[in-house]
């Protein structure tokens, strides 16, 4: 009987319990790992669309003034632009669960008055992960305005 083939029903019942048992301690590993892409997945998208826009204006702001600049994106880009009392510009818009939020403010030295701060806000907006966001400022110096 020492060369018998197979396994017994006691030894599959342990090797199943052993198998049972791993199962339990890793999986929830696998659960968070999921849960954790799903979020860096959010957090990559907003940062995308946030730095596509800063590369939108970046590329206008290199032969267009601050005026004209906000005008494009009211007519081309769909924004909302709302004159602020600091002389800020704010432009917002939202597509499907996604809203913008785009900045354009002066520098605060006013040695560098010319030089705009630009942010960049991305907020989902819809979802299991509504309110992350991603955040972008950049410097930039647009075309002045003649005679301005």
């Amino acid at each position: 009987m020492r060369n018998r083939k197979g396994m017994t029903l006691v030894e599959v019942i342990v090797a199943m319990a052993l198998f049972a048992i791993v199962m339990v301690t890793v999986f929830p590993a696998f659960l968070i790992t999921n849960m954790m892409n799903n979020v860096s997945k959010e957090f990559m998208d907003a940062n995308y669309y946030a730095q596509e826009e800063l590369e939108q204006i970046y590329n206008k702001g290199k032969t267009s003034t601050m005026p004209v600049i906000v005008a494009w994106m009211k007519s081309d880009r769909g924004f909302t632009c709302d004159l602020q009392a600091g002389g800020a510009e704010i432009c917002t818009k939202t597509l499907s669960n996604i809203k913008y939020e785009i900045s354009f403010d002066y520098h605060p030295d006013p040695s560098l008055f010319t030089l705009h701060v630009v942010t960049v806000t991305v907020e989902i907006t819809t979802g299991e992960y509504a309110g992350d966001r991603a955040s972008i400022n950049n410097f930039m110096r647009f075309v002045p305005v003649v005679g301005g």
